[in-house]
């Protein structure tokens, strides 16, 4: 048998369990990729392995006699999607026992006996048989789950092509095989993680020959190359086969997957080789250690060195910087030095001819003092005596100037006094109460009397026309009435004749008359009741209107004191003006005095411009008030005016009141006469009824109605001129009433609104339009006054200060008198020194001829003595940058060996730690080395039924994917499938590891 895995393999025979070389052969890649210790030490490990424990019949032996061994199975086409997932489970018991076994199955079926499984409730109910095996199979959902995902892809000369059109293909053929491991943190990828998976594919040589199969183990057998891969548990796969196709066939793939149970303890093997190395390692690392320490000492000697080096030569750099400038200040020194000699030169010549020019002028001098005294000094002490004449002139006027401020000053005052006192009468808090109290009330009036204006519109004019209409039908009532009397007369006269006849025609007209005269009566007093109500109200409206007068006359009396008040004070800032203005030209006045100094000026100016903010503040104020004044009278005048027209309208209202209120009682009479006749006409009725029945009564009651009768007609009369005076009554009101009504409510309008402007303008700084009111004038005058007040005292101030002055002027002029004298006298001694001042100017033009010989010397000196300092100066420069340059630079050896010091000190910890960390590394190796032999074997896992992952009384759980080939429609039969099932058949039986070794059973050659 021949192997290949892309480098020539060893021949193995004798070997007694190659299936665990196998799995120590996947152990070695795995861990020799992922540790970094020595390969050949972790690869001796692995073959050691191989003699170990391989029991994988349970990982923790905690499953009971009942427990089963589970084996999934699932089919998948040639690309490796799934065709259907079953599970065969097996029971080996000593005895028949019932057993439940969890898991959801879509069918089960006995393979085992004939006894009719039970699949309900998420398990299956069985009877297992003793001494031997029982199956079953129990079909999964077809969308279950695996723990790895198998997928094939072909790819023919460099196309990818699909599993039905491969078949009898030939060419350069590649196959994919990718095996991807669940890796989540479901039940199922509890599999992936910890299970070995084998994959093995059966190639025909006569259809395809072999090339690369990269990482897998291949094997000849037969007519047909084994190609065989192992996925580490937590482990993907991605394969690729490559070889030439010749009509292209295939028998497909074998997957399983198991539990990998190999226990290895490192511990328990020869490790001398990784040991020894690492003994090595520490050996080497405590000597690394020592020398750093030693580094460090040196360095620590170098540091100290350097570092006195550099504070010498930062000494020497400070001395040689400083002798640096001496020189320089020495070579400054002589140039200036030299500079000032040639100065001394040039001057010397310059002073020998001002010398000459001395001696002059020293002449000239003396004659010009001479002339001064005679023409300045002597005019000038004249001009002195002049002046001190006339500063006592001044101070006499100033004198005068400060009475007149004084009496200014008062004036101000008052001024002030009065018009602080009318502002404070203004917004005086009882006077504004007053005043709003007054406004309130007058609104009140206003709006009682638009109110009565209204009622009185709408009940008047009714009550007039229905007591009019009542007195039309009246006086209808009456004609028919006095035609009716005039029946009565007309029956009467002729009873005689016919008393039987008529008696029952009188009684009824008798009884009708009564009526009427009844109903006369009660209209009357209805309409007697109306102008009753008509005159009540006419005689409150006239009450209201009178108050209203009353209350307006109030307001006008008011608003004339104010206007009187604001026109006192318009004289009053008028007069404070006046004054001002008078003051202000007396100082202008003194300001023409020549005699006056600068400063006495300035302080008249400054008072002249305090009296002119004064005076302006007075005329503003004198204006505002003015226009107070000004607008209070009319305001009063408007007042008064409306009070007279409210008056009249009273007194009008109150007339019609009064005539309203007689046509009322006549009304009351002329209703009682008319309930008296209605009495008698009902007894003039009556007799006429008993005129029926005695005729011998007839006369007395002819005579009696006679009487009666003529009286109805009086009453009829004097009714209906009572009716036509009450007519011609009513229809003056209805003409006058509204007049009167709407006059009372202008009145009392005007009333209001001039109350509430008089108030307005006392409590208000300005009125609607932005003009000053009677308070804003008096606020301004008040103001106004206070700033004249303080005008005045500051021109009091000024003219104090001026009087000062002029005193201070008058003491100067004396004195400037007594120094003019004084002047003359000197200058005469002047002139007389002059002319000894001519004598020693010759003297000393002598001696500087002799001073200029001298300083030409001294600047020849001073010339060689710069030349030298300067080249002393550059020397010392020279040495000065020598000295920087060498403490620069042993500043940087001093910090270069400092930093070395402090990195060997660093470099030494980290040797310290270094060696601290490889004490005992090889104990440390080791653990690792069995950490990661662990994590790979999947040690820790707890074997659970693939079914239903809560149920872990199971043995065993292996997976079984039969991956189908590529064969032609019309292959029924082969050498590839006879072999297959030959190998199959053979390794029936056979364990999972057994089955695996056997693949390598025969004798292998080299390629």
């Amino acid at each position: 048998m021949t192997s290949r895995n892309g480098r020539k393999m060893q021949e193995l025979s004798g070997v007694p369990s190659l299936g665990r070389r196998i799995a120590a052969g996947a152990i070695t890649a795995a861990l020799g990729l992922s540790m970094s210790v020595p390969y050949g030490a972790v690869e001796a490990l692995a073959e050691e392995a191989t003699t170990g424990p391989s029991d994988a019949s349970s990982q923790d032996g905690s499953a009971s006699q009942s427990a089963k061994n589970e084996i999934v199975y699932t089919k998948t086409d040639a690309s490796g999607a799934s065709q259907g997932v079953y599970v065969v489970n097996s029971f080996d018991t000593t005895d028949a026992v019932d057993v439940s076994d969890p898991g959801t199955y879509t069918s089960v079926k006995n393979l085992s006996t004939s006894q009719q499984l039970t699949n309900e409730g998420g398990s299956v109910q069985l009877t297992t048989t003793a001494d031997k095996p029982f199956y079953y199979q129990g079909d999964l959902d077809s969308t279950t789950a695996l723990p790895w995902k198998v997928s094939l892809t072909y790819t023919l000369d460099g196309k990818q092509v699909s599993p039905d059109d491969l078949a009898g293909k030939s060419g350069r053929l590649d196959i994919e095989l990718k095996v991807e491991g669940a890796d989540d943190d479901s039940a199922t990828a509890d599999f992936a993680k910890s299970f070995l998976l084998q994959a093995q594919g059966t190639f025909p040589k006569a259809n395809f020959r072999l090339d690369e199969a990269q990482d897998a183990t291949t094997a000849e057998v037969g007519s047909n190359t084994l190609v065989t891969y192992l996925v580490l548990p937590g482990s993907d796969g991605d394969y690729h086969i490559t070889g030439d196709a010749q009509d292209f066939t295939y028998d497909g793939w074998q997957i399983s997957a198991m539990p990998l149970s190999l226990a290895i303890d490192v511990n328990d093997y020869d490790t001398s080789e990784l040991t020894d190395a690492t003994s090595e390692l520490e050996s080497g690392v405590g000597k690394l250690n020592d020398g750093g320490k030693s580094l460090a000492a040196a360095l620590g000697l170098i540091n100290d060195g350097a570092g006195s080096a550099s504070e010498g030569s930062a000494s020497l750099a400070s001395g040689a910087s400083s002798a640096k400038g001496g020189s320089a200040a020495l070579a400054e020194g002589a140039a200036e030095l030299k500079g000032g000699t040639a100065s001394a030169v040039s001057g010397t010549a310059q002073l020998a001819a001002g010398s000459a020019t001395l001696t002059q002028g020293a002449g000239s001098l003396a004659s010009g003092l001479s002339q001064l005294q005679a023409q300045g000094t002597s005019p000038v002490a004249q001009g002195a005596s002049d002046l001190k004449d006339g500063t006592a002139q001044a101070v006499a006027g100033t004198a005068r100037l400060a009475a007149g401020a004084t009496e200014l000053a008062s004036g101000t005052s008052q001024l002030k006094g009065g018009a602080a006192a009318l502002k404070a009468k203004l917004q005086d808090s009882q006077q504004v109460s007053q005043l709003n109290q007054l406004k309130e009330g007058a609104a009140a009036v206003s709006e009682g009397t638009q109110q009565l204006r209204s009622t009185l519109d709408s009940t008047i004019p009714s009550m007039l026309g229905s007591a009019s209409s009542s007195l039309d039908q009246i006086s209808s009532r009456l004609d028919t009435i006095d035609g009716e009397v005039a029946t009565l007369e007309a029956q009467s006269s002729e009873a005689m004749k016919t008393v039987g006849g008529y008696a029952t025609s009188a009684n009824a007209d008798g009884s009708k008359v009564a009526q009427d005269l009844q109903k006369l009566g009660s209209d009357l007093q209805g309409i007697s009741s109306d102008l009753g109500s008509a005159a009540s109200s006419a005689q409150s409206a006239a009450a209201s209107a009178q108050g209203a007068a009353q209350t307006a006359q109030a307001a006008a009396s008011a608003q004339g004191d104010v206007s009187g008040s604001a026109s006192a004070a318009a004289k009053s800032a008028g007069a404070a003006a006046s004054d001002i203005s008078a003051a202000s030209s007396q100082l202008q006045g003194l300001l023409s005095d020549p005699t006056l100094t600068d400063a006495q000026k300035a302080a008249i100016q400054s008072a002249q411009g305090s009296l002119g903010s004064a005076q302006t503040n007075a005329s503003s104020a004198q204006s505002s008030a003015t226009s107070a004044a000004t607008a209070a009278a009319p305001a009063a005048e408007k007042i008064g005016s409306a009070a007279q027209g409210i008056g009249s309208a009273a007194s009008e209202i109150g007339s019609a009141a009064q005539s309203v209120g007689s046509a009322a009682k006549a009304a009351q009479s002329v209703s009682a006469d008319a309930q008296s006749f209605s009495a008698d006409a009902s007894a003039l009725a009556q007799d006429l009824q008993s005129l029926q029945a005695s005729a011998g009564g007839i006369s007395q009651i002819t005579q009696s109605a006679s009487g009666i009768l003529a009286e109805s007609r009086g009453v009829v009369k004097d009714s209906k001129s009572l009716v036509g005076g009450t007519q011609q009554s009513l229809a003056q009101m209805q003409a006058s009433m509204p007049g009167q009504l709407d006059k009372l409510a202008g009145g009392a309008e005007q009333v209001s609104d001039g109350v509430s402007q008089l108030v307005g303008s006392l409590t208000q700084q300005t009125d609607a339009s932005g003009n000053p009111t009677l308070l804003g004038a008096a606020t301004a005058l008040a103001e106004g006054a206070e700033k004249v007040d303080g005008g005045a005292s500051q021109l009091k101030g000024g003219i104090d200060t001026l009087g000062s002055g002029a005193t201070q002027l008058d003491d100067g002029a004396a004195r400037l008198a007594a120094g003019a004298s004084t002047v003359d006298e000197k200058a005469k001694a002047a002139a007389a020194g002059a002319g000894q001042l001519s004598q020693g100017a010759q003297a000393l033009e002598a001696g500087i001829d002799t001073l200029r010989s001298g300083s030409t010397q001294l600047d020849d000196g001073a010339a060689r003595l710069a030349s030298g300092a300067s080249t002393l100066d550059d020397g010392m420069g020279t040495l000065a940058d020598g000295a920087d340059t060498l403490s620069s630079g042993l500043a940087t050896l001093a910090d270069g060996t400092s930093q070395a010091y402090d990195g060997s000190n660093t470099l030494s910890d980290g040797l310290q730690q270094l060696a601290d960390s490889v004490d005992g590394m090889d104990q440390k190796v080791l653990d690792k080395l069995q950490d990661t032999i662990d994590e790979k074997l999947g040690r820790g896992y707890k074997l659970h039924s693939f079914v239903d992952p809560a149920n872990t009384d199971v043995n065993e759980v292996e997976f079984v994917y039969v991956v189908s080939g590529v064969s032609k429609p019309d292959d029924t039969t082969g050498a590839s499938s006879d072999d297959s099932a030959s190998t199959s058949s053979d390794q029936g039986g056979q364990s999972f590891l057994d089955r695996l070794a056997a693949l390598f059973s025969h004798d292998r050659q080299d390629d």
